[in-house]
């Protein structure tokens, strides 16, 4: 954490926030005793999981997974109607949107059942690639739930970088720090 205050915060009693692709990991530290709980159920692969699933309900198309980018990037999932030959685009947003939501929702009460108090912590420290999908109901729900945890998103030196690469940065930064400082990797 790049902050003038990390020292202090890690002395402290903080939880970890790291969904990420296919799990959600929660690191806590409460009198300085670190604890990991790791849900491999909640994570962005799930909610794509759930977006599949909703699209078949809805519209009658499968999809798989590793299909699930191309689709995000046009925003629709093309069809063709056997039996009239029509074709056509169904949009992926409301499906995708509602998959989002749900998922959230479980994992906010799968992290309430595991930390328990969370006001028993001073800093929830967000990082993450799911996370950057959940940035903006993060703020909001722990903003009314838990208004005396600092909450710190780990792009907060650079917002111009998405949450996404806050991982990926940690790492590169910190074996460049060990490099500058003339120790072996």
């Amino acid at each position: 954490l790049m902050t003038p205050d990390a020292g202090a915060i890690m002395n402290s009693n903080f939880i970890i926030f790291d969904p990420g692709f296919g799990t959600f990991d929660l690191y806590m530290s409460k009198s300085g005793r670190p604890h990991c709980e790791t849900n491999q159920y909640l994570g962005m692969q799930r909610v794509l999981q759930e977006t599949a699933r909703l699209m078949k309900e809805e519209y009658g198309v499968e999809i798989l997974v590793p299909e699930m980018q191309k689709y995000l990037e046009t925003g629709s999932v093309p069809y063709i109607d056997r039996k009239t030959m029509v074709s056509g685009l169904h949009p992926i947003d409301k499906c995708l949107a509602k998959a989002n939501h749900m998922v959230f929702e479980e994992m906010f009460e799968w992290m309430n059942d595991v930390v328990g108090a969370v006001t028993a912590y001073s800093y929830l420290i967000v990082t993450g690639g799911t996370s950057a999908a959940w940035e903006n109901k993060l703020r909001e729900r722990c903003k009314a739930r838990f208004p005396d945890v600092k909450v710190i998103f780990a792009n907060q030196n650079d917002t111009t970088l998405s949450l996404i690469y806050s991982n990926v940065r940690g790492y590169y930064l910190y074996r460049f720090n060990k490099m500058g400082n003339g120790k072996k990797m």
